[in-house]
């Protein structure tokens, strides 16, 4: 945790640089981010609906 926390700033820079430059290693990892908590909500959907 001590090794994540310090190279924290450095990491922050690097993804602000990122967004800045029109990551598309970004966009695609928002995409699936995206894919995933909506077939997430889907499976609680389904599991509420089952009970």
């Amino acid at each position: 945790v001590a090794y994540d926390l310090k190279d924290l700033p450095q990491r922050s820079w690097q993804l602000l640089e990122e967004i800045e430059s029109g990551s598309q290693r970004l966009k695609r990892m928002a995409e699936a981010a995206r894919d995933m908590a909506v077939d997430s909500f889907h499976a609680l959907a389904q599991a509420v609906s089952n009970t």
